[in-house]
């Protein structure tokens, strides 16, 4: 995948689309000084989880003998079943109660750092390191996302005047569909590797 491609994934995964309108709802009634708090700690936390993850990654999958073909293809399921959340709502209405540090939960986790994020983080750190390709561009790739994460959230409350939120829904589901065909490019890549599908179909 090229720097924008893995960008574009990234931002879909770890973005703050979703984070935003809980950030939004979480800190309506708080003073500025407590959401600029909130948003420095919620990106904070999160990086550490994920840069830890694409550190680790390769580390992880040979400490548990699991081969890549089975990584890429499991997490092309678990992007699947996330993409098809968001194009058909499942979870929509889930309830997040602002109990304890909403920096920490649900905003850092599993919003930013999201489960399926983490998976591809993974996946694509131990891909790389296997094919003998710097990792660079995803440190750089996800550096960008955590700072637009930082961004979106210090001025949510601002975009969200001028964005309602009926269009980031839609957004949603339209970075649904895109992830969707992404997921099942991810599992064919594991079906090429194990020589069950041709390496590149025209």
């Amino acid at each position: 995948m090229t720097m924008t491609e893995i960008l574009i994934l990234f931002l879909a995964l770890m973005g703050p689309t979703k984070a935003l309108l809980v950030y939004a709802g979480l800190t309506e009634k708080m003073d500025a000084a407590q959401r600029v708090s909130i948003a420095f700690r919620a990106v904070i936390v999160a990086s550490i989880v994920n840069f830890l993850f694409l550190w680790a990654g390769g580390a992880i999958i040979q400490a548990i003998h699991v081969q890549i073909p089975a990584i890429k293809i499991s997490g092309g399921i678990i992007l699947l079943i996330f993409a098809l959340g968001l194009v058909l709502d499942w979870g929509a209405h889930d309830d997040h109660q602002e109990e304890g540090d909403i920096a920490i939960f649900p905003l850092a986790m599993p919003l930013l750092a999201s489960p399926q994020g983490i998976v591809i983080l993974i996946t694509f750190a131990a891909a790389a390191r296997k094919s003998g390709l710097s990792t660079q561009p995803l440190y750089l790739a996800l550096a960008i996302t955590m700072g637009v994460n930082l961004v979106a959230l210090l001025f949510g409350a601002k975009l969200l005047k001028y964005v309602p939120p009926s269009a980031l829904k839609v957004v949603l589901k339209i970075s649904g569909i895109l992830l969707c065909a992404m997921a099942v490019q991810l599992m064919l890549w594991g079906f090429s590797d194990l020589g069950l599908v041709p390496a590149k179909v025209e």
